[in-house]
């Protein structure tokens, strides 16, 4: 191969005939036909030949070596190269190879940093709204509920004439259908996509879903699953806090500037909380809400609550509140449309008659009140029966509001579990705390129940009428025992509606005050109600909710008044009837533990031991 490359492959052969000649011919010269002797001592060649032929053997030598030495040179060129070629495929390989333990590196890391930032976003919102909005969504039905995302959302998004709204509360009664208007706000605001969506849903059920502090936190989470830096602050704390086995402690304050600067990176942001009033620290809530607003101009929060957001003189009367009613005229069209829908695709209604659907739909519509809560369960009972002569009927015994409808299920107990009945509502209603804004709606109604004009005579009432009373109205065993419970934390403001019921005491038979007395049925001389003090008989009954209230709000209040047969003073009858609790409180407020009574007699130093 190495001499067809440098000479050609006839000159290369041509030299290989020549030594073989030469060979051959040096091989007959030495055996020739002479005798071994001869040929052994007689020199064949002359000088002449010789060096001819050393010459030529030695030039075929020279070009053989130096075939042989070319072909050494390009094998080992050859080798080489493939040498180099096999490690720089080596190389590619490891570096590939280091990319991909790079990349599984930075998968694992980006898992690990994935799971501690699952495990911080569940500690910080273990609520889950999501659940709640899904919920939610599933109980709407279509065509109903669209009222308020065409005639007001629409408009927001569109910028309408109305502006950038601050807050909008979708206000109504319980059962009437906010919660699935809401949803159906969310998922358009969702599907527009030109603004970022953060809700939350409060549930007297959940205590955590009550914590303003949990609200901020969630929807701080919602807005990490798109942002993931936005927890970054907070990692840190939570893995060293995870290393000790001791819950990290985030104040609402930092969780609100952390909204306050993602949400001012951010074209437009709709905040939507569901059932405000379901939350035992409305108020905080509400303020938080606020608050917000105030650091976010591109902020518009949605609220719905059965009542009004904060009280004469709170931080939301500084704002503009947007207050979209959910009138009864409203959601009856959407009841009429559910109820139509039922009728024409359900099984049970294929062979009524269109007179009796739409007997149905009217009546079921009438009745509920806008209420949409219970349309569902009301159909439901239609499609139980199994004629229409059977509809027509349940349609007769169907209650006519929810009243009725209360009234019903609680008729269908047995008549011996009245009182077993009766201890489970209030166990019901003391189980847990009730929430300020059911406090407030409780007082009035309780004070309104009290003072009815039949109450305005007072004690002086015969026992027969008295218990009349108690029979003809139902609720007034528990107004007269407990609407003294609700007044607690409840503000100045309130003091101002219970203070008359008070002075009410003054009147002829001690007015609607006097008349409260007789009902607890613990007096004895009840003609003195008109001149003592009502601080004497709160004391005397240990009312502490109540005397609280009057000796922080009554400017005119004299703890020291004596009232009784024996002109006893507010601490000196509480420490007579042992009310330990109700003694310190006076004895805290500045009452004289060292008075003595009418009698001559002290009872209010050796209570406080």
């Amino acid at each position: 191969m190495i001499a067809q490359m440098m000479f050609g492959l006839q000159r290369y052969r041509s030299w290989v005939c020549l030594l073989d000649h030469s060979i051959k011919y040096l091989l007959r010269k030495i055996t020739g036909p002479k005798n071994k002797v001869g040929r052994a001592l007689t020199w064949k060649f002359d000088k002449d030949d010789a060096d001819e032929l050393l010459k030529r053997m030695e030039s075929l030598k020279t070009l053989i070596h130096i075939s042989l030495e070319m072909d050494h040179s390009k094998l080992s060129q050859a080798i080489k190269e493939n040498i180099d070629s096999f490690g720089t495929s080596i190389r590619l390989q490891l570096d590939d190879i280091a990319q991909v333990l790079k990349d599984t590196k930075a998968a694992h890391e980006q898992i690990r940093v994935n799971n501690d930032l699952d495990g911080l976003r569940q500690w910080l919102s273990p609520c889950q709204p999501a659940v709640a909005h899904s919920r939610s969504c599933k109980r709407h039905h279509p065509g109903t509920n669209s009222w308020f995302v065409d005639n007001y959302l629409i408009g927001l998004l569109n910028g309408g004439s109305s502006g950038l709204e601050r807050v909008i509360l979708l206000k109504g009664p319980s059962g009437t259908g906010k919660t699935t208007i809401r949803s159906q706000a969310i998922e358009a605001l969702a599907e527009d996509g030109r603004s970022a969506t953060f809700y939350f849903y409060c549930s007297f059920d959940d205590v955590t879903t009550q914590d303003p502090l949990s609200i901020a936190a969630a929807w701080l989470v919602q807005a990490s699953i798109q942002t993931q830096t936005l927890l970054e602050e907070l990692l840190s704390d939570f893995l060293k806090s995870k290393q000790r086995s001791a819950p990290p402690q985030f104040s609402i304050q930092l969780l609100e500037e952390l909204l306050a600067q993602h949400f001012s990176t951010l074209n437009r942001v709709f905040l939507c909380i569901d059932a405000i009033n379901e939350s035992k620290q409305s108020a905080s809530v509400v303020d938080l809400i606020f608050r917000l607003a105030r650091s976010c101009n591109n902020l518009t929060t949605i609220v719905t609550s059965t009542s009004d957001l904060g009280e004469p003189g709170a931080p939301a009367e500084k704002f503009d509140i947007s207050t979209v009613s959910m009138e009864q005229g409203r959601m009856e069209k959407d009841i009429t449309t559910y109820v139509a829908d039922i009728t024409k695709s359900h099984q049970a209604f294929r062979t009524a008659s269109q007179e009796l659907r739409e007997e149905i739909i009217a009546m079921i519509t009438d009745r509920l009140e806008g209420t949409f809560r219970y349309a569902p369960w009301l159909v439901d009972h239609l499609t139980s029966q199994k004629t229409g002569r059977a509809m027509r009927l349940a349609l007769q015994e169907m209650p006519h509001n929810l009243n009725e409808t209360y009234e019903m299920l609680l008729d269908r107990a047995p008549k011996g579990s009245s009182d077993r009945a009766s201890t489970s509502f209030y166990f019901v209603g003391f189980s847990r705390p009730w929430i300020q804004s059911n406090r407030r709606q409780k007082l009035r109604f309780c004070l309104s129940y009290l003072s009815l004009r039949e109450f305005e005579s007072g004690y002086d009432v015969s026992d027969q009428v008295l218990h009349a009373r108690f029979r003809r109205y139902p609720l007034l065993k528990y107004m007269v025992h407990n609407w003294t419970w609700h007044i607690q934390d409840l503000g100045r403001g309130f003091w101002e509606a219970v203070k008359p019921f008070l002075d009410s005491h003054s009147q002829p038979g001690g007015g609607y005050f006097g008349w409260w007395l007789r009902c607890l049925g613990a007096l004895r001389e009840c003609h003195r109600i008109r001149h003592d003090p009502p601080l004497y008989y709160v004391a005397s009954y240990s009312l502490l909710n109540l005397m609280e209230v009057m000796l922080q709000f009554d400017p005119e209040i004299d703890i020291e008044a004596r009232g009784g047969r024996v002109g006893s003073t507010a601490l000196q009858v509480a420490a007579f009837r042992k009310q330990f609790s109700t003694t310190t409180s006076l004895l805290h407020s500045g009452a004289d533990a060292f008075s003595l009574d009418g009698s001559g007699i002290g009872g209010g130093f050796s209570a406080c031991f």
